[in-house]
């Protein structure tokens, strides 16, 4: 978790600090397929072991993203600009490496798009972009690069209000939005509940994240 506009700490079994020389206004968080911490700030991306006390290297040169996602094999996603741009990049990238994207790459950068994304998650072979604006999921899907057919709305405007997280397990799919959590199998995202009774702590939450076995 972000704790503060210098630092942050881990929450995975005993306390952990980072060296504040490289970690200076951090903003995203994230983790890698291998457990390493990737983290958005002043200084760009920045890669840390599980130790969580030393740098294992700089990645790419985009600083202060908001959100950031990683796949396992190894690609980033970052929201950027208020959430207004999404770009791509490798975590094998150095600091220097151009932004991995074209003028069709990410889908809203063109077409006079106007919403903004609140979170992004790695769920499987997918990347999923969250929209506050109109309430949609975006899904991104790598294998079709190629064909410039790499986004395509997952689910349409109107099934969130005004969401702020998501967080993806192995198999289930979470959002918090200003109604409260609503849930969706991976495999069916058209499948969404809405929970009502679910505890309003999740409603517009800021952030979230899963861990064990579903545990949100």
């Amino acid at each position: 978790t972000i704790q503060s506009a210098r630092a942050f700490q881990l929450f995975a079994g005993p306390t952990a600090s980072v060296n504040l020389d490289w970690v200076i206004y951090p903003t995203g968080l994230a983790k890698d397929a291998n457990g390493n911490l990737l983290v958005s700030s002043s200084q760009g991306l920045i890669s840390f072991d599980l130790s969580g006390q030393q740098p294992s290297h700089r990645i790419g040169g985009m600083p202060l993203c908001k959100r950031l996602a990683a796949s396992a094999d190894g690609t980033l996603l970052g929201s950027t600009e208020d959430g207004q741009r999404i770009v791509r990049l490798s975590i094998g990238d150095e600091p220097d490496s151009p932004l991995a994207c074209n003028g069709n790459e990410p889908f809203r950068t063109a077409g006079g798009w106007s919403e903004k994304a609140s979170d992004i998650v790695s769920a499987g072979p997918l990347f999923l972009s969250l929209i506050s604006g109109n309430g949609s999921i975006w899904s991104y899907d790598l294998k079709l690069l190629k064909d410039g057919k790499a986004w395509k709305e997952a689910l349409k405007a109107g099934t969130f209000s005004k969401p702020t997280a998501m967080a993806a397990s192995e198999s289930t799919l979470f959002v918090s939005d200003a109604n409260g959590l609503s849930i969706a199998p991976l495999n069916n995202l058209g499948s969404v509940k809405h929970l009502k009774n679910a505890d309003k702590a999740f409603s517009s939450a800021p952030a979230m994240a899963c861990f064990g076995k579903g545990q949100l």
